[in-house]
C-alpha cells in the first residue's frame, strides 16, 4: 500500500473513532465508574438501570451520524479530500465502534477483564490475519483495509453482546450524578481522540496524505507505549472506584503504586526493543516509510507520558474529583491545539512531534501534582530503580543488534536473550512480591497441562522476592 492510500485508511478510521467518541458522550467511562460502586453497595437494580439508560442515550446519536454519512458521503468527501467510498464505509464504522465500546464499558465495570481481553484479541487477530492475507495476494488497497478493520470491530461487538439488562424493569436513577460523570468522561474522551486521531487530519490539511501516512507509521509504532500503561489505568478505574466508597487511603496508595510499577515493567522492554529495532523493522516491511523512524523517539516518550498520566487521571476520576479531572484534560487539549497548529505550520512534522511532547508532558506532571492534593501517597522508588537497572542490562544486549551484517535471526536471538536477562534480573533484584506466586497458582489451576511444571519459577520467586 502506497503512503497516500495508508493516509486515506488512517484518516477514515480515525474520523469514525472521533465521531464514535462523540456518540458515546463518556458513557463507557460512566459504566466503568458506577457499576463497581453499585455492586459494592449491593444495588444490583441500579446496575441494570445505568446500562439501559446509557444505551438509550448513546445509540440514537450514533445511528444519526451513520445515516448522515451514508446520505451525504459525496459532499463530505469533497470537504475532507477523501474518496466517497471511504466515507461510505466510515459511516458503518461509527456505529460498530460505539457498540463495541459501550459493551466493553459494561465488562470493565463488572471487572471482567478476561472477556474484554479475549474479545479484543479475537477482533485484532482477525484484522491482522485478513490484512496479511491481502498483502500476500497483493490485493491490499484502502477500500479493503477499511473494510477489514470494520469486520474485526464487528466481531469485538458481537462477542461482547449481552441482553441480561433487558429483563429488568426501569428504575429511577440519579441523572444529575450520571451526567456529572458523563461530562467529565466526555471531555477526557474528546481530548484522547484529539491526541490520537487529529494528527492525520492536521498533516493532511497542512501538508498532504502521503506525509500523514509516513507519520502514521511512527505514531502507530509508538502507540503501544501509551496503550500499555493506559490499559493498566483502565483496569485500575473500577477497582479504585470500589475503594472510593471508603475514606481509608493506605489501600488506595498501595494499589496505585502496584499499577504504576507493573505498567513500567511491561512498557520498558517494549520501548527498548522498538528504540533499537524500529528502523530495521520499517525497512523490512516497506522502505518507503523509512523517514518515520526519525519521529519515533520523541513520539515514544510522549506516549509514555500520556500512559502514565492516565493512571493518575483515572485515579482522580475514581475518587470523584471530576472538576480537577476536567481541568487537566481541557488544559492539555488547549495546549496541544496551540502547539500543534503553530509548530506544524512552521516546522512541519517535526513540529507536531514536539507539540505532543510538550502537551503530554504537561498532562502527566499536572495530574501527578494535583492527585497528591487528594490522595496521600509516595512513589515506591526502590521498585522503579530495579526496573531501571534491569532495563540497562536489556539495553546492553540490544546494542549488539546494531552490529553491521548481523542477520535478522541473530538480532531476534539477541533480543530474546536480552528479554530473558531483563526478567531474571527483576527476579534476582527482588522486584516481585511473594504474593505474586498466587498468580502462578491461579494460572496452573486454569491450565491443567502446566500443573507441576512451574515449581521452579515459584521457588525462585519465593527465594528472591520481598
Amino acid at each position: 500500500m502506497v503512503p497516500s492510500d495508508f493516509g486515506i485508511v488512517n484518516t477514515s478510521i480515525n474520523l469514525a473513532i472521533v465521531l464514535s467518541g462523540i456518540s458515546l458522550s463518556g458513557f463507557n467511562f460512566v459504566l466503568q465508574k458506577l457499576i463497581p460502586e453499585f455492586l459494592e453497595k449491593n444495588e444490583l437494580y441500579l446496575v441494570t438501570g445505568i446500562i439501559r439508560f446509557s444505551l438509550k442515550f448513546v445509540l440514537p446519536i450514533s445511528l444519526s451520524f451513520m445515516l448522515f454519512f451514508i446520505f451525504f458521503s459525496g459532499p463530505i468527501s469533497s470537504v475532507l479530500k477523501l474518496p466517497p467510498d471511504s466515507i461510505f464505509l466510515t459511516s458503518f464504522g461509527i456505529f460498530l465502534l460505539t457498540l463495541s465500546a459501550i459493551f466493553g464499558g459494561i465488562f470493565y465495570g463488572f471487572q471482567n477483564m478476561e472477556r474484554v481481553f479475549l474479545t479484543d484479541t479475537l477482533g485484532f487477530s482477525v484484522k491482522i490475519i485478513l490484512m496479511s492475507s491481502l498483502i500476500l495476494i497483493s490485493a491490499l488497497n484502502y477500500t479493503n483495509a477499511i473494510l477489514v478493520y470494520w469486520v474485526g470491530t464487528f466481531l469485538i461487538f458481537f462477542t461482547r453482546f449481552e441482553t441480561f439488562f433487558l429483563k429488568t424493569k426501569e428504575v429511577k436513577l440519579d441523572r444529575k450524578q450520571i451526567f456529572l460523570y458523563s461530562r467529565s468522561a466526555f471531555i477526557s474522551s474528546m481530548t484522547i481522540l484529539l491526541f490520537f486521531n487529529s494528527q492525520y487530519l492536521i498533516l493532511s490539511a497542512i501538508q498532504n496524505p502521503s506525509i500523514s501516512g509516513i507519520f502514521s507509521v511512527a505514531f502507530l509504532a509508538a502507540t503501544p507505549l501509551g496503550i500499555i500503561p493506559s490499559t493498566f489505568a483502565g483496569a485500575l478505574l473500577p477497582t479504585m472506584s470500589t475503594l472510593s466508597t471508603s475514606k481509608e487511603t493506605r489501600e488506595k496508595s498501595r494499589m496505585l503504586n502496584i499499577v504504576l510499577q507493573y505498567a513500567a515493567v511491561v512498557t520498558v522492554p517494549f520501548f527498548l526493543l522498538e528504540l533499537f529495532l524500529v528502523r530495521s523493522a520499517i525497512n523490512f516491511l516497506n522502505p518507503q516509510y523509512l523517514d518515520a523512524a526519525k519521529y519515533f523517539p520523541i513520539m515514544a516518550l510522549s506516549l509514555i507520558f500520556y500512559g502514565i498520566g492516565t493512571i493518575f487521571l483515572y485515579t482522580l476520576y475514581a475518587l470523584g474529583k471530576t472538576k480537577t479531572y476536567e481541568k487537566i484534560w481541557l488544559t492539555s487539549a488547549l495546549l496541544f491545539l496551540l502547539f500543534s497548529i503553530f509548530l506544524t505550520t512552521n516546522f512541519l512534522t517535526t513540529g507536531l512531534t514536539i507539540a505532543y511532547l510538550l502537551s503530554l508532558g504537561y498532562l502527566m506532571v499536572s495530574s501527578f501534582i494535583l492527585l497528591k492534593k487528594y490522595l496521600s501517597f509516595s512513589l515506591e522508588t526502590k521498585g522503579f530503580f530495579k526496573i531501571f537497572v534491569s532495563g540497562i542490562i536489556f539495553s546492553i544486549f540490544l546494542i549488539f543488534t546494531s552490529i553491521d551484517n548481523l542477520s535478522r535471526t541473530g538480532k531476534i536471538l539477541i533480543s530474546i536473550s536480552g528479554l530473558m536477562a531483563y526478567l531474571f534480573s527483576l527476579v534476582f533484584l527482588g522486584f516481585f512480591k511473594k504474593n505474586d506466586v498466587n498468580v502462578i497458582i491461579r494460572i496452573e489451576g486454569n491450565l491443567p497441562f502446566l500443573k507441576g511444571r512451574l515449581e521452579w519459577l515459584k521457588k525462585i520467586l519465593y527465594k528472591y522476592s520481598e
